[in-house]
């Protein structure tokens, strides 16, 4: 597994347990990541830019138009499947 660089903040544990990598480019990383959190395990999407050679959280508008919609989904079914995350609304409501 690729080693994501997500990172705990402000005391909020987040542990990686699988994802993978929609786009890489040297500049923007966009991923689909597993993690576990104090609340559960969570399927996130992440995006990164590189700045001064380290990957940051990408705070800006992000461009989709270059994603493959159908490997998208196609992975975020697998690992929901497989890590047994919630996809449902009613799961949404659970985190508040």
């Amino acid at each position: 597994m690729e080693e994501f660089p997500i990172r705990t903040y402000e005391g909020f544990e987040q542990k990686v347990l699988d994802g993978v990598t929609l786009y890489k480019s040297r500049k923007r990383w966009v991923a689909l990541v597993v993690v576990e959190t104090p609340y559960g395990r969570h399927l996130k999407l992440y995006a990164w830019v590189m700045r001064n050679n380290e990957w940051k959280v990408d705070l800006a508008n992000l461009n989709i138009g270059y994603w493959d919609f159908k490997k998208f989904a196609e992975h975020a079914e697998r690992l929901s499947k497989k890590y047994l995350v919630k996809t449902t609304p009613e799961a949404l409501e659970e985190l508040g």
